[in-house]
């Protein structure tokens, strides 16, 4: 037998292997360490010695006594009387045995002295890693001794395979038992498969082996696409020139119906010309225990390809990929929360998010003047955890108002509080700090708009706020319509407070509304994969609330109950669906606007969606909301704060950018109200007439005319000069007796 050793377990001595040796003058200076348990052993190995060696002379006359070689590595006896051939130095021979049990046996010493030092090796090595470098205890082990210890010799017939998830006994061939620790029954498994609403499928394509060669060279450059019917889930890169391609790609999948199969298809990545087909393999899902590892073999079928038929001429299989998957059920909180992280790109520890934070910055009073003493040029920062965001500057003023709005995601893992810096702007400089306002947000209400006045710590004045905590995610989120369920005596309760006989308790208090926001259908696709990512914002002036983010859908459904304090009766409710964007820019999907006089109570009805100037329906499949409604108030309360001024909306977002279509459409509409009035050609040629000076009095006088109107109009002047008409055609009735003139022509009339 001949044995090639690898140039990695070079067999160093006991003392080259020493760290500090340089040359063979310091080998002399170094003494051989013995542990404790060798000391032991060699002593009783030399008291053996000394008792032998009384009466045994070496020629082989011992005077009856036979020979018994001693060994300090190992203790095997030979029997007494046999006679012992020494056929090469440490290897002591029986003459009983024949020359096939001499050759046998040199053998299986050579074999176990190999096996020994490879466990030395081994054990060396495990001891370095350990930091036990160097300790070396005992000898080696008789070559005809068992292996002592906790250590067992398996064949590969009795390899234990584990991969971390089941045990498989490889040694059947026919039967292999695979036990799960879920402990999960098959009626445990179909309703978890039936009920829960989303699927995490982790994916591992490890390789795929023996697959059909679609080039020349016989090779081919496959790639995987993982397909759930006509949608594609994922692609793996592609492998050069090889039929037998490892990938380990890993991806996480998402799917709604895991009863639909998944199909591995393999192609064939061509340069020019599209990709050929080389096999496909199906998947049944319900297969899978739920969250445990499945390791597959999937055979690769031509799926009826034509192509593929007729390039397999010789009928050869089309080789087998291997996938571990890993089925796991997932909440709607938790399929949402992937999708925004995947949305916004964010990766490390995966956050839960709490909510959506509105913050509308209204206004301050009395800020600190930073430039000269006298005034400041104030904006803010917003600062929420990781998320920051920040105001316009408002110049030469101490009380600034922004009434600027912006969103930001709460991660409660994060920060609690809302920071909000005032700081003065400088041209050229550093901006200078003005002070600060810290708001813990888990003292506020969620699903409900704050008014907030706040000092200004470090700096001087107040700060107006409006803070909304929406959008949340959570389960027990009190906007939930599952976790909604009145008492019916609160319903009478309401009913009791806004009656007219309770009108002088609480004046301001006009009314109270309940919104129900169930769903959507038929929105606008404004991603790029056919899809949105819808939200719905309800607003009654400055009081603000939305859902949350159904993502990937044109149909959401959101099941949303919000209340809102009536301030005015004559307000109106806005509610416009939006659908998200990276860092907080939103794309208009529709918008209706409902009056809440209108409302009837009880009523759950579709409401069509209109565009931005709600002239139009709003684009995509006749989108429609269905909402319900639910309005209290009191009339009196009502009709008395209609006469107060109305309130004003601090949230403006009305476009007011130049826009070029708009001013052609309103010069049209100029032009078709004055095409009657006056003639094109006529008032072109007076003004030509005008500007030749063909008569100098008439171009005289629109010259001073055109002076004293430019220093002197004004725009009031144009609704003033209608009094002119007025007042002169009642003086001329005034004169000539108009006044009497149609009621004697009424009489001659009925004579």
């Amino acid at each position: 037998m001949s044995v090639t050793k690898s140039s990695d377990c070079f067999q160093w001595t006991r003392r080259l292997s020493h760290p500090g040796l340089k040359n063979k003058a310091d080998m002399k200076e170094i003494t051989l360490r013995r542990s404790s348990s060798e000391k032991k052993l060699a002593k009783e190995k030399k008291k053996e010695r000394k008792e032998k060696s009384r009466s045994v002379h070496f020629d082989g006359n011992g005077g009856g006594l036979s020979i018994q070689p001693i060994s300090i590595i190992g203790d095997k006896k030979v029997p007494a009387g046999a006679e012992e051939i020494t056929d090469s130095p440490g290897s002591p021979v029986t003459p009983s045995e024949t020359s096939d049990d001499i050759r046998a046996k040199k053998n299986n010493t050579f074999m176990w002295t190999l096996k020994s030092k490879m466990k030395k090796r081994k054990t060396g090595r495990d001891e370095s890693v350990n930091g036990n470098e160097g300790d070396d205890e005992g000898f080696e082990s008789s070559p005809e001794k068992a292996p002592t210890g906790n250590v067992k010799l398996m064949n590969e017939d009795e390899l234990e395979i584990d991969n971390g998830t089941d045990t498989v006994d490889a040694t059947d061939g026919d039967e292999v038992e695979v036990k799960t620790a879920t402990g999960m029954t098959a009626e445990e498994k179909d309703e978890i498969l039936n009920k829960s609403p989303y699927f995490r499928v982790e994916v591992s394509i490890l390789c795929g082996r023996e697959l059909i060669a679609m080039d020349r060279g016989g090779t081919s450059d496959p790639y995987v696409r993982i397909m759930q019917g006509e949608e594609e889930l994922h692609k793996t890169v592609e492998k050069k020139k090889t039929v037998n391609p490892v990938w380990n790609d890993q991806s996480n999948v998402y799917i709604e119906n895991p009863f639909t199969p998944l199909t591995f298809q393999v192609f064939d990545k061509d340069v020019v010309g599209s990709d050929d087909f080389m096999g496909l393999s199906e998947f049944d899902l319900t297969s899978c225990e739920i969250s445990k590892s499945q390791e597959v073999t999937l055979h690769l079928e031509d799926g009826e390809d034509e192509d593929l038929i007729r390039k397999n001429k010789k009928k050869k299989t089309l080789g087998y990929i291997i996938v571990r998957l890993v089925l796991s059920p997932l909440t709607k909180e938790e399929y949402n929360e992937i999708l925004r992280s995947q949305k916004d790109g964010k990766g490390g520890k995966q956050l839960r998010l709490t909510g959506v934070v509105h913050v509308l910055l209204v206004q301050a009073r009395s800020v600190i003047a930073m430039d000269g003493g006298t005034s400041s040029d104030p904006y803010c920062k917003v600062t929420l955890g990781k998320e920051k965001a920040k105001t316009k500057v408002i110049n030469n003023t101490l009380n600034p108002k922004w009434r600027e709005a912006m969103d930001l995601f709460w991660y409660e893992e994060l920060d609690d509080f809302i920071d909000i810096a005032l700081f003065d702007h400088d041209v050229g400089g550093k901006d200078d700090r003005m002070g600060r306002v810290a708001i813990d947000l888990r003292q506020l209400s969620k699903e409900v708009s704050h008014n907030l006045w706040r000092p200004i710590k470090d700096g001087e004045g107040m700060l107006n706020v409006i803070i909304t905590i929406s959008g949340t995610t959570k389960a027990d989120s009190p906007s939930n319509l599952s976790n909604w369920n009145p008492d019916p005596q609160h319903l009478q309760q309401l009913e009791e407070k806004y009656r007219v006989a309770n009108t002088f308790y609480k004046m301001k208090d006009v009314g109270h509304l309940i919104v129900k926001v169930i769903k959507a259908q038929g929105l606008h696709s404004a991603d790029l994969g056919g899809k949105s990512d819808p939200f719905a914002a309800l607003e009654i002036v400055n009081d603000r609330v939305h859902t949350q983010t159904e993502y990937k859908t044109l149909a959401p459904v959101w099941q949303k109950v919000f209340t809102f304090d009536v301030r005015d009766i004559n307000d109106v409710l806005e509610l416009t669906v939006y659908d998200e964007d990276k860092e907080h820019k939103y794309e208009f999907l529709g918008k209706i606007m409902i009056p809440l006089m209108r409302i009837k109570n009880g009523e759950k009805k579709w409401f069509k969606l209109k565009d931005k100037s709600l002239r139009k329906k709003a684009k995509g499949d006749d989108p429609q909301i269905l909402v319900e409604m639910n309005v209290y108030w009191n009339p009196i309360r009502a009709s008395l704060r209609t006469f107060n001024p109305k309130q004003l909306k601090y949230e403006d977002k009305s476009d007011t950018k130049f826009k070029f279509a708009t001013f052609n459409k309103n010069v049209n509409r100029v032009k078709a109200a004055t095409a009657d009035m006056v003639d094109p050609e006529v008032a072109i040629r007076e003004l030509k007439s005008i500007l030749n000076w063909e008569n100098k009095a008439k171009s005289a006088g629109a010259f001073i005319g055109y002076l004293l109107g430019v220093w002197f109009f004004q725009p009031w002047m144009i609704t003033f000069g209608l009094l002119f008409p007025f007042i002169g055609n009642m003086v001329l009735l005034s004169v000539t007796g108009g006044w009497n003139k149609d009621s004697d022509e009424e009489e001659e009339e009925e004579a």
